[in-house]
C-alpha cells in the first residue's frame, strides 16, 4: 500500500448501521475515504469507480444481493481489495463459495465494531492475523481446518449444541473469550485480570459483568442442555461432578479441543 489514506466502501441497506460502521471505520482508520451505498447495483458502480482497498458488504441487500455483486466484480481489476462479509443469515455451505468468490472474513452478526476494525486493519496491512478466519460475532470457523479436517465446528455451532441461549449476554461473551483463548491460550493464566478485560472493552461493558453472564451462560446450559453433547465435550467429569464447570474451565476445555482439532459436536 502507498502513503495514501485507503478507500473503503460500505454495502448495507441500514443506513443507520452503515453511518455507525463508516463513522467508527473513520476513526479507527483514520481515513475519510469511505463510501456507503445501500443496494446491489449502487454497490457494483461505487466498486469498479472508486476501486476501493476494502469492502464491507452485507449478503441480504435490496436487488442484486451480495453474492451477485461478489460473482459481478470478480472481472480483472487494478488490485483486489480485501473483502468483509457481514451477515445475519449463514450456512456452512457458503463458506466454500464465499472463498471462491475472494471473501476474507465474515462477521456474523451482532458483533462487535472493534472486531470489524481488527479484521480491517489487518486487511490494509496494518497489522497480521492469527488465521484467515469466518466470524460469528467474534468466534472463528477456522475455515482451512474445517475444510482439511472436517472436524471443527464454529464456537456458536457448539455453544448452541451445547443448550447456551443466544439471548443470553453470556453467549456473546463466550463467543469471543473462547475464540481469545484458542488464539492466545496464555490468556487462559489471567482470565481475571485479562481475558474478562478484553471482552469487556470489546462489547462496551465491565469485566464484571463479563464474568456474570458468562456464569449464567455456563449454569443455564449445565442444567438444562444437550447431555450427549456435554458429554462429548467434558468427557467423564459430566458424570462424577453434578457441579457445573467453573468459567475458566469450560471456556478451557472447548478452546483447547478446537485447538487440537478434535470434533466437540455432531456433525
Amino acid at each position: 500500500m502507498t502513503d495514501r489514506q485507503p478507500i473503503i466502501l460500505i454495502v448495507d441497506d441500514d443506513s443507520e448501521f452503515g453511518a455507525r460502521i463508516q463513522e467508527y471505520l473513520q476513526n479507527c482508520l483514520e481515513t475519510e475515504a469511505v463510501e456507503q451505498v445501500g443496494n446491489g447495483a449502487e454497490a457494483v458502480r461505487s466498486w469498479a469507480c472508486i476501486q476501493p482497498d476494502l469492502v464491507i458488504l452485507d449478503l441480504i441487500i435490496p436487488g442484486l444481493d451480495g453474492l451477485g455483486v461478489l460473482e459481478q466484480m470478480r472481472r480483472p481489476q487494478a488490485a483486489k481489495p480485501g473483502i468483509i462479509v457481514i451477515t445475519d443469515f449463514w450456512q456452512d455451505n457458503l463458506a466454500a463459495r464465499l472463498q471462491a468468490l475472494g471473501v476474507d472474513y465474515v462477521l456474523l452478526k451482532p458483533f462487535a465494531l472493534d472486531t470489524l476494525g481488527r479484521e480491517a486493519k489487518a486487511l490494509l496491512g496494518r497489522e497480521r492475523t492469527f488465521w484467515p478466519r469466518v466470524i460469528g460475532g467474534t468466534e472463528p470457523y477456522l475455515l482451512p481446518n474445517l475444510q482439511a479436517r472436517g472436524a471443527f465446528c464454529s464456537v456458536r455451532q457448539i455453544l448452541q449444541q451445547v443448550g447456551v441461549p443466544e439471548r443470553v449476554n453470556g453467549f456473546g461473551y463466550l463467543l469471543e473469550s473462547i475464540t481469545l483463548a484458542v488464539e492466545n491460550p496464555p490468556i487462559l493464566d489471567y482470565v481475571t485480570k485479562e481475558l474478562y478485560p478484553a471482552v469487556a472493552g470489546r462489547f462496551g461493558t465491565t469485566p464484571a459483568r463479563v464474568e456474570r453472564g458468562i456464569r449464567h451462560a455456563v449454569e443455564v446450559a449445565w442444567k438444562k442442555g444437550n447431555r450427549e453433547v456435554l458429554q462429548r465435550i467434558f468427557g467423564g467429569n459430566l458424570n462424577v461432578r453434578h457441579d457445573k464447570p467453573t468459567n475458566s474451565e469450560f471456556i478451557a476445555t472447548v478452546a483447547e479441543r478446537l485447538r487440537f482439532g478434535q470434533e466437540l459436536a455432531s456433525k
